[in-house]
């Protein structure tokens, strides 16, 4: 009888360690996974200007392309940003952490930006939202398609 129990309490102890251990889903993960690609859109840069002495507010679309190359399956890597200003194409090397469902952009010259307010579809072939400079809290509405995957 006493064999009988321990086989039992060995089998159910067995059971329970498979009951505790799962596969945990990492939303952040899964975004950056969506994200991994070459994305082209176009960026709404808004702007104050003078002019005859009076200020006006202007807003002008910059067409801009991010690169997002994910490390290891996790919620970071690095990415290019590049963007025409005139016919001068202007390219930027960032690294990227996604945490809590939002995107940190870190550039090599220490400037930092997140991404909030994105929407980025199943398929994740478009991709739309708010870039924050966080140094400067200037925000950049943007919209993209993956061109690249």
């Amino acid at each position: 009888m006493k064999k009988i129990w321990n086989r039992l309490f060995i089998a159910l102890a067995a059971i329970m360690t498979f009951s505790f251990v799962s596969c945990d889903y990492d939303k952040d993960d899964s975004i950056s996974y969506n994200l991994d690609g070459i994305w082209e859109g176009d960026i709404a840069v808004e702007s104050i200007v003078t002019i005859h002495g009076e200020e006006r507010f202007t807003e002008s679309m910059v067409r801009a392309s991010f690169e997002f190359q994910q490390h290891d399956y996790t919620a970071h890597g690095i990415g290019y940003e590049s963007y025409y200003v005139g016919t001068k194409c202007i390219e930027l090397k960032f690294n990227y952490q996604i945490e809590n469902e939002v995107i940190y952009l870190t550039y090599e010259n220490g400037e930092r930006q997140k991404i909030r307010n994105y929407s980025l579809d199943k398929n994740a072939m478009t991709f739309s939202g708010w870039i924050v400079n966080l140094q400067t809290n200037d925000s950049y509405q943007f919209t993209m398609v993956k061109v690249v995957k």
